[in-house]
Order: structure tokens, then sequence, then C-alpha cells
């Protein structure tokens, strides 16, 4: 059979597949944290393996009510960006001031800021309210991410 695609269409699948809108806030949990921080990474959408299927064993399904205890929660602008958690840090983006989108990385036990980097990328309402469309990819020491426009960074 002939191919139809080369690497670029398969490039450009795997970045739209990607950017699809998750949530709209940090907000961790205890649960999820502290899953993280001790065991499995997700270090990308969808997880390790690109199924959206969590390996992690022993996870509680009665939840005191109102839900777990909040563990840190941390603004980061409109977006549409989930959260990437790989070696106990949390990674997501966001857009703070209407010009700039930012790629956030916390710690994830505690919250804190370790760093962020911004790229100028203006609200535009031609992509839903504006902000972010991707969630960071860690690949050991790296973090990649692509902007709405098309910029990999």
């Amino acid at each position: 059979m002939k191919r139809r695609y080369g690497k670029t269409m398969r490039a450009w699948r795997f970045v739209v597949r990607s950017a699809l809108p998750a949530c709209l806030a940090v907000s961790l949990l205890r649960s999820v944290a502290g899953a993280a921080a001790a065991g499995n990474d997700w270090p990308c959408f969808h997880g390790p393996r690109h199924d959206g299927i969590s390996a992690e064993k022993g996870w509680s399904v009665h939840w005191p009510e109102g839900g777990p205890k909040k563990l840190w929660e941390a603004k980061v602008g409109i977006g549409f960006s989930c959260v990437a958690v790989a070696n106990g840090r949390a990674y997501t983006m966001g857009n703070l001031n209407k010009t700039t989108d930012s790629v956030f990385c916390f710690d994830a036990a505690s919250g804190k800021e370790l760093w962020q980097r911004s790229y100028e990328c203006p609200l535009d309402a031609k992509y839903y309210e504006g902000g972010t469309h991707a969630t960071p990819t860690v690949d050991e020491a790296m973090v990649y991410t692509v902007s709405k426009r098309g910029q990999v960074f």
C-alpha cells in the first residue's frame, strides 16, 4: 500500500492530538500529586503510553465528602493545558497577561514555582477564548511544547 502521509503529517497529527482542550487551571489534589511524586510519572498528554491509562495501583475510590484535600494551587492564566508530571516536577502552560503564553514548572509536592518561560502569543478569540492549547511533554531533562500558532519550544 502506498504511503499517503509523510513524517510531517504524522508530526502534525501528534501536535493536534496533544493540543486538545482538557483543563483551565492547575489544581493538584493530594492523591494525584502524592501518587505522581511517589510512583509513575505522567510526562505528557495521555501519559507515558499515550493511552490515558494510569498503571498506578492502590488508588482509593472512596473520597471524603467534598473530595480529597487540596495540596496546592497555582494561577497560570487562560489556557487548555493539562499537567505533565515527571521527576517530582509538574509542568503546565497558560496566558496571564493577554499577550504572552508561559510554560510553568512547579515542585509537584509543594507547588513552589521552580521556573517559568514565556513567549509572545496574544490571546485570539479565533481559538476559543485564547490561551494555550498544548500540554508540555517531558523527555529526561528537556521540556517540549507547541504554541497555538505552531511554534515549537
